[in-house]
């Protein structure tokens, strides 16, 4: 039972990483940033797909946060919208924080490189859930605890709109490269269900060690009583 219990344990904190789904083919009807950035109420946008055409300003930030109850950081760069025509290349003047992806260790995160070319994202829209309002203000750097959209914003000059995306595999990736990828996009808005992993990963290895203990106490007192029943029933010299 103790090793089963921290089999289950260590699968949980150190096995594979739980892929996300992939997604349906996105809507035909297209989601413009100006739309979000109009609102007076983000929640209407909440988790909405959406489908941008943009270009990455430069700026990156690593984010520490857990998925699927691991520790690790979060990619992020803001992403400027492009007018859906490729052929005029023009921005629209509005820019999105992405979430790029979730990674496990600081090297990792240093090797994720930005394009610097027009390119298609695909995710979600959420309300950002980016530690701390409070505590961010003092932060400042590559890797950070906490973030503010509005500081983060007036610091790298980049106005953005109040919501982020959740960058997400779309129907282009294939499972192969979903499955090889280092790279998470289980995003703990998304799977709720990832909220308590890592704490049931932790609880069953901390039950393992009183089974273990218990089992071997029980064996120790089981070889103690057949010492003393043999000493009881051997002959004397």
């Amino acid at each position: 039972m103790a090793f089963i219990a921290a089999f289950i344990g260590a699968w949980i904190l150190w096995g594979p990483m739980p892929k996300a789904k992939q997604l349906p083919p996105p809507p035909v009807e297209r989601l413009w940033l100006r739309d979000v950035a109009a609102t007076t109420d983000p929640n209407l946008y909440q988790h909405r797909q959406v489908e941008l055409v943009g270009r990455f300003t430069g700026h990156t930030v690593m984010l520490e946060g857990n998925m699927a109850g691991r520790s690790g950081f979060y990619v992020l760069a803001p992403l400027a919208e492009m007018r859906k025509s490729y052929v005029d290349g023009a921005q629209t003047g509005l820019n999105v924080l992405v979430q790029l992806g979730w990674v496990s260790s600081r090297e990792r995160a240093q090797a994720h490189r930005l394009v610097k070319h027009d390119l298609i994202i695909s995710g979600r829209l959420a309300i950002p859930t980016l530690g701390d309002d409070t505590i961010a203000a003092g932060e400042t750097g590559l890797f950070r605890r906490n973030l503010s959209l509005q500081r983060y914003a007036s610091e790298i000059g980049v106005p953005l709109i109040p919501m982020v995306i959740l960058q997400e595999p779309n129907f282009e990736w294939t499972d192969e490269s979903i499955r090889q990828s280092s790279v998470g996009y289980r995003w703990p808005e998304l799977y709720p269900q990832d909220k308590y992993r890592g704490r049931k990963g932790w609880t069953m290895l901390i039950l393992a060690a009183p089974l273990a203990a218990f089992g071997i106490n029980m064996r120790r007192r089981r070889n103690q009583n057949s010492d003393s029943a043999f000493a009881e029933t051997a002959p004397y010299s």
